[in-house]
This record gives structure tokens, sequence and C-alpha cells, in this order.
């Protein structure tokens, strides 16, 4: 997201995310352009879907999300800062807009680990 003009990176985030998330991305994007840093590599999802929507205008995702080829690097050195995590447990919650679904929260666990696939 850093390679994104502050106008282009506000126009992406409004796409896909509404507050209280919408308001972590402006947040992270303020935060590594102050630190000159910029992500690298590409996080592979295993997305579940636990409950059908049925009407509702908020659904909740899990995913089993490897990270260990993401992370962060210094823009200018290209050196890697951070590498990501594998079998990482994470939930997400969509909130139905006028506009289609966007992200409302988005929550990493940390501490436990998960199994691709179930």
């Amino acid at each position: 997201m850093t390679s994104l003009s502050t106008e282009q990176a506000e126009q992406a985030f409004q796409q896909v995310a509404v507050d209280p998330q919408l308001t972590r991305l402006r947040t992270a994007y303020a935060g590594l352009k102050a630190r000159n840093e910029a992500g690298y590599g590409q996080t592979i999802s295993y997305i579940s879907w636990p409950e059908p929507i049925t009407g509702r205008d908020s659904v909740t995702l899990n995913d089993c999300e490897d990270g260990s080829q993401a992370g962060y690097l210094d823009a200018t050195t290209g050196n890697k800062l951070t590498v990501g995590t594998p079998n990482a447990p994470t939930q997400g919650t969509l909130q139905r807009t006028p506009q289609g679904w966007r992200v409302a929260n988005f929550v990493i666990d940390q501490v436990n680990k998960c199994t691709p696939g179930l």
C-alpha cells in the first residue's frame, strides 16, 4: 500500500473497509510511510465461512493465514525487517454497505496456530 499516493491509498481503503478497520488501515499506512517501510511477499489465505449470511448485514470469516513469505522491509535499502508467521488464525468481520461488503474488523491471533484447510 505504501507504493500508492495518499489520495490513491485513501480511495483504495474506502473501497474495501469501514470503521474500525478503515481507521486502522489509515494509521498503518501513515506509520509505514513515516518509517520508510514497505511490504513484500504474499500472504496465503485458507478462508472458511462458518455461518451463512441469511440476510444479515454482518458476517464473520475465519482464515488460517500463511504469512511466512511476507513481511516489511526498509523501502530504501530493501533489507527485510520482519517475516510473517505461518499458520496464524485470523478472523474478519464483513459489513454490508450500500456499495457492497466491506471489512469492518480483522484480528490476527499472534499466540495460537491453526491447520490450513481445516
